[in-house]
């Protein structure tokens, strides 16, 4: 007489079994004071985790902060050359006008 076993039926059985001693090792206060003691070093962990991912967060978002600021006022000192070359240019536009002016009145009266 062969006995037909599915493969289901077995790892339901397996699953059984595994219980049943997971529930025994429970029962034992050296396995339930190792559980504790890690899931309080597991919260400690997650905590300074979380700490550390904020501490990179606030960094990063100090550095673009400061980049940002670092453009700006490169672009600022940009503009204030741009406009002193301008100033510059029109000033030697108007020296050069009055004197081809001064030319023109000089050659006028000879």
């Amino acid at each position: 007489m062969h006995i037909v076993i599915s493969v289901f039926n077995l790892a339901a059985e397996k699953l059984k079994v595994l219980r049943a001693l997971c529930g025994q090792l429970l029962t034992l206060v050296s396995t339930r004071n190792f559980i504790e003691d890690n899931v309080e070093i597991l919260k400690q962990a997650r905590q300074e985790f979380r700490e550390l991912k904020a501490e990179q967060h606030r960094r990063g978002r100090e550095e673009a902060a400061a980049r940002y600021r670092k453009r700006k006022e490169e672009r600022l000192r940009e503009q204030e050359q741009r406009f002193k070359d301008r100033h510059d240019r029109i000033k030697e536009e108007q020296r050069n006008s009055k004197r081809d002016s001064v030319y023109v009145f000089s050659d006028c009266l000879l």
